[in-house]
């Protein structure tokens, strides 16, 4: 049972980390932002005050950047490369699968910490 649900919570932290740093992109946030907030899943419910934060300060404010605006960055090739995925997302969505997958596979040969 705790291989099943350990693999299971495993691969929803990987999914949820992945999710922050898209949206961590998406939304502008500055490196050390994006950090704490893929950090704070690894302690227990750490995310909720997080996200209460992210909140509170307008991070989470916006739609997702489909389109060019007066933002001089959006005219960068990070930008265009980012409304480009945004604008496929099934594209978008295959791509993060694959790699949280690939990571999951990853870490699973390596084994848990401590070496057992």
């Amino acid at each position: 049972m705790v291989t099943i649900a350990g693999g299971i919570h495993g691969f929803v932290f990987l999914s949820y980390g992945a999710t922050a740093i898209l949206v961590a992109f998406n939304q502008r946030w500055s490196i050390g932002v994006g950090v704490l907030a893929v950090v704070s899943a690894i302690v227990p419910y750490a995310t909720i005050p997080m996200e209460i934060w992210l909140h509170r300060t307008g991070r989470l404010k916006g739609n997702w950047r489909l389109e060019e605006s007066d933002h001089p960055q959006d005219r960068t090739w990070y930008d265009r490369t980012m409304r480009w995925f945004l604008r496929r997302a099934w594209v978008l969505v295959a791509l993060i699968a694959v790699a949280v997958v690939a990571l999951y596979v990853i870490l699973l040969t390596v084994g848990p910490p401590g070496g057992k």
